[in-house]
């Protein structure tokens, strides 16, 4: 199941660093001026919230982070529910 993160679209993004003030450990400032999220669970959902609020040209957004593939099982042989991952 996927979780949800925060994203920054960096063509919107005009460097107001509003989001970095209200959420240090999410997001960071870049060299370009930007924002952009460095720890999209650096802070609580409610605060995260806030963050996407208070940006003035809507530049943040939720987005659901993708989850890493299943392992694959050699030679097609199937997996047991108790098996270990490798």
């Amino acid at each position: 199941m996927s979780k949800k993160v925060p994203f920054v679209d960096p063509e919107t993004c005009i460097g107001c660093s509003a989001c970095a003030a209200l959420a240090p450990d999410v997001y960071e400032m870049q060299e370009d001026g930007k924002s952009k999220v460095v720890n999209g669970e650096g802070d609580s959902e409610e605060n995260i919230q806030r963050s996407i609020d208070t940006c003035p040209v809507t530049a943040i957004s939720w987005v659901e982070e993708p989850q890493p593939p299943a392992p694959a099982v050699p030679n097609g042989q199937e997996k047991k529910k108790d098996d270990p991952v490798p």
